[in-house]
């Protein structure tokens, strides 16, 4: 008996022995853990700002100032190994240009044991014009938190490039060409006429003078207010569009799409794809919309030229006209030729407040037409869908020139 007491007595003190062992290694590790700090700031000459050049590995930040222009670093680097990546700002100057490097001399490529990795590269001007402003600093690891910020409000510049990982970008003045990749978020006020292309998983907030308007692997949405009619083209997925003000052209591309439009201005309207929700307002004088799932709402403030449905419609679509539209033909295609011997109208609830009448053109097609079939209006719908044309109880003041049917 007494052996055996020996024995337990001798397995709790090697246990306590192990826990005591465990709490001064974790002690120790993190008493011997390395700090390395580094930091450097050079002051721009502010006559050398015309067209500044920035190449970073890490994402820069920009924020306006009323002194001196100066670019500075800091970084905080805690591990274990005390082995920290080693950077370098180089800054140059050639004729009224500023170019801006922060690179990467030494990297850390075994990452066992860091416990606190910052670095934070920032640009201070003083609010001018600039004739070009380029930005590459896509190349850096993001690891969460906060985004990035740059901050332009209230300079003017020609041209705005600029490539980075998760960045709030905010530009208001005056611009002619921008050119935005990032996954943050990008608010543009133009005081004057300008391009803007934009991509990345990205939220936009664009406001005032457009001529054209691309918005490449759109994931996010967001909204759009122009003053000027602008071309617009959009490649999303997934997306909640916003556009109001004035437009001459709308192409949205990509599938799983919402959108909701108001023009202003005489428009045309394309979307193509499997999307969600269209709900279309204003002077839309021709419409061509894919396959919805959900529905389509239209009230066009003039009489439409042509209205085109395709790739198999699967919603309930609503079109409000203006009272004194001149006419429409709506022609009704089954592409599938199901059911055709019973006429393809058994497969369309058809409602309509202008009277329209009814004829069999050819298998699979019916055409109802009101007035001078002016407006025409094309479907390709699958079994049991909904189309109802609606009476606005306005009237439109566009002339016939505007109005010529298409074939």
């Amino acid at each position: 008996m007494k052996t055996k007491k020996w024995i337990v007595a001798l397995f709790i003190i090697c246990g306590l022995g192990m826990v005591t062992s465990a709490g001064i290694a974790g002690h120790i590790y993190f008493n011997e853990m390395k700090t390395y700090q580094d930091a450097d700031k050079k002051i721009l000459d502010q006559t050398k700002l015309n067209n500044i050049y920035i190449d970073s590995d890490v994402p820069i930040e920009i924020y306006p100032t009323t002194g001196e222009a100066y670019v500075e670093f800091n970084q905080t680097f805690i591990d274990f190994l005390g082995k920290p990546p080693v950077y370098e700002l180089d800054t140059e100057v050639k004729e009224d240009s500023t170019y801006i490097n922060f690179k990467q001399k030494e990297r850390e490529d075994l990452w066992i044991g860091v416990k606190k990795h910052e670095v934070a590269v920032r640009l201070y001007l003083p609010q001018k014009a600039i004739n070009e402003l380029k930005i590459q600093a896509d190349g850096y690891l993001y690891f969460g938190g906060d985004n990035y910020q740059i901050n332009l409000a209230g300079f003017d510049i020609n041209t705005v490039d600029i490539s980075t990982f998760s960045t709030d970008i905010i530009l208001d003045g005056n611009y002619k060409k921008i050119n935005i990749n990032t996954d943050g978020s990008v608010k543009v006020n133009s005081k004057s006429l300008a391009n803007i292309e934009l991509e990345g998983y990205v939220n936009y907030d664009l406001e005032g003078d457009f001529s054209n308007i691309k918005i490449r692997e759109d994931r996010r949405g967001g909204i759009i207010n122009s003053i000027t009619p602008a071309q617009v083209l959009i490649n999303g997925y997934n997306s909640d569009i916003k556009l109001y003000g004035k437009y001459s052209s709308v192409v949205v591309d990509g599938s799983h799409n919402s959108i909701d439009a108001k023009s202003d201005t005489i428009c045309s309207f394309e979307m193509d794809g499997y999307n969600e929700r269209v709900r279309l307002n204003g002077a839309f004088k021709t419409i061509s919309i894919g396959h919805v799932e959900d529905y389509v709402d239209i009230e066009t403030t003039i009489a439409p030229q042509s209205i085109r449905f395709t790739e198999y419609m699967n919603a309930t679509s609503r079109i409000t006209l203006p009272s004194n539209v001149s006419g429409i033909k709506l022609i009704y295609r089954d592409v599938d030729n199901y059911y055709y011997e019973e006429m393809p109208s058994y497969r369309m609830n058809l409602v309509s407040d202008f009277e329209l009448s009814r004829q069999v053109a050819n298998e699979g097609e019916v055409i109802y037409t009101y007035g001078d079939g002016s407006s025409k209006i094309i479907t390709e719908f699958t079994p049991e869908n909904t189309i109802e044309i609606i009476d606005g109880g306005y009237s439109s003041n566009n002339n016939s020139e505007e109005n010529k049917t298409i074939e």
